[in-house]
């Protein structure tokens, strides 16, 4: 008798099962026969779905829409948001990505850091009957200014000031030093006003010209590696200074002096991270024509060297608060948008008071007023 395709079909299932029957459990041979049977007639098996997955009341999860126009919403749904089922939760707009730190912000961000290099002045010297003075002087690290200057939002630092003041024993190991120190306090900006002084007086052998030229080139080419803002003053004409701190040998004449500060101008313009602060113009007012103090009742003209000590090479306490009011514009630009130090003025008075050079403001006063004068309480 000819066999059905379904008999066939049925037959080859069953030979099947007899084959792996031994190894099965009753239970499960019998769970198969209406699979066999629904197999040998032809009929489709389909897969079995798994049930949608309910998402989780504490955290939905909200599927954005493809992109597209608003029109192509999908046909017989709601298209107004009163309509939309109270299950489904509203979409969450995307968070934009937050912009890179940019430069200026991450020094903004961060406590920037005023580094202090140089020589006898931003040390602080005081002159004394030990250097051949007839009373002693005072004055102040320039450290002390412009940390109380700065408050909060700078933090203000200083090479050694021993070291600094014997920059004149040998400018070019002190100055090393220094180097080594600005690698190390790694700041944000350097303050150097009387860095380049030793390098351009003091004792020299063979051609004076040739020498100091040269002296200064090594000293400025120290800053070269630096790559942070710096502040760096120019030569002052330090002719007239006692004997006793500079021997006239230790000068250079007018016409060199002239052109040591040209070579230094070159080199603060073939470095754009330097600037140069104008020292040279400070000292001759100090020293020759007199310096009209800013103060808020008015200006109060101190006379010729009334802002230095008896060497009449380094500033009093009054004189270093000019010295740091002079240096808080160009200080304040290097600071970044947003800083408070870069909007920061302080009046002169704020200065003084800093430096402690009220007792010299006063003395001062008295002796442009015609009265007496007697022996300095200076900064009392």
């Amino acid at each position: 008798m000819a066999r059905s395709v379904g008999q066939g079909r049925l037959l080859r299932w069953c030979e099947t099962v007899a084959t792996i029957a031994p190894a099965m459990r009753f239970e499960t041979m019998l769970r198969l026969v209406p699979l066999i049977v629904l197999l040998a007639c032809g009929a489709p098996i389909k897969p079995k779905e798994p049930p949608p997955a309910q998402p989780k009341a504490s955290a939905p999860v909200v599927e954005q829409a493809a992109p597209g126009p608003a029109s192509a919403a999908a046909p017989d749904e709601p298209k107004d948001s009163a309509a939309v089922s109270p299950e489904v939760a509203a979409p969450v707009p995307a968070k934009e990505p937050a912009s890179a730190p940019t430069k200026e912000t991450a020094v903004a961000a961060k406590t920037p850091r005023v580094h202090i290099i140089g020589a006898s002045v931003s040390g602080g010297f005081k002159d004394s009957p030990l250097f051949g003075a007839a009373e002693t002087g005072d004055t102040v690290p320039l450290l002390a200014v412009m940390k109380r200057w700065a408050g909060d939002g700078a933090r203000v630092t200083s090479h050694n000031p021993t070291d600094m003041i014997r920059m004149f024993e040998d400018p070019t190991k002190f100055a090393t030093d220094q180097m080594t120190g600005v690698q190390k306090a790694a700041p944000d900006f350097l303050l150097a006003i009387d860095f380049a002084f030793w390098f351009a007086y003091g004792p020299v052998r063979g051609d004076e010209s040739v020498a100091r030229s040269q002296k200064l080139a090594a000293g400025l080419a120290m800053l070269d590696k630096i790559e942070v803002p710096v502040l760096l003053g120019d030569l002052p004409d330090m002719r007239g200074a006692a004997r006793r701190m500079l021997a006239e040998s230790w000068i250079p004449s007018p016409a060199l002096l002239k052109q040591l500060n040209d070579q230094l101008a070159a080199f603060v313009r073939s470095h754009e991270n330097i600037h140069l602060v104008p020292l040279a113009d400070l000292v001759r007012r100090m020293k020759d024509d007199g310096v009209p103090l800013p103060l808020a009742t008015g200006p109060l003209v101190a006379p010729p060297g009334s802002l230095q000590q008896a060497d009449r090479l380094h500033a009093t306490r009054l004189g270093m608060a000019y010295l740091a009011y002079s240096l808080q514009e160009p200080l304040a630009r290097l600071f970044p948008e947003g800083h408070a130090l870069r909007a920061q003025r302080w009046t002169f008075e704020q200065f003084v008071e800093a430096a402690g050079a009220d007792g010299d403001l006063e003395q001062l006063r008295e002796l442009v007023n015609g009265k007496k004068v007697e022996p300095a309480a200076t900064g009392k």
